[in-house]
């Protein structure tokens, strides 16, 4: 979300998924990886300096959302039409925090509380929404 006098510099997401977005199967039981948590920093074209602090982790994947050309691409169309076939979909999500300084630290400890609110089991609002509120506050908006 774009803040007055802050705007989304060009191409963040790539730092914020840096090994891209993707979409896997695992067998149902498969232990989810731990968190990725990465830093970067941004110069826009007049020195000014933007800290970036992500982190990237698996979330549950619904089938029903690729189509059947993009099943059979990755090798996953028996994933959507057999619910019993022991296999579970898995997506590449990321939570970033921009800032003017360097809070690394604190963006990690508030980033790692979001993902371990996110894997406790089921939320009754989105994740994005939590987190937008959140900045809100933060923000006094």
């Amino acid at each position: 979300m774009n803040h007055s006098g802050f705007s989304l510099p060009n191409g963040v997401g790539m730092f914020c998924l840096p090994m891209g977005a993707s979409v896997e199967r695992w067998p149902i039981g498969a232990c989810h990886p731990l968190p990725v948590f990465s830093t970067f920093v941004l110069t826009s074209d007049v020195g000014l300096k933007t800290y970036g602090a992500a982190i990237v982790f698996y979330d549950d994947f619904d089938a029903s959302q690729l189509s059947d050309e993009q099943l059979q691409l990755s090798h996953l169309a028996s994933t959507k039409e057999d619910e019993n076939s022991g296999y579970t979909l898995h997506q590449t999500r990321s939570i970033c925090f921009l800032s003017r300084w360097p809070f690394y630290e604190a963006m990690r400890g508030l980033l790692l509380y979001i993902y371990r609110i996110s894997v406790s089991g089921p939320q009754p609002v989105p994740l994005e929404r939590c987190v937008t509120v959140f900045a809100c506050n933060l923000l006094g908006r």
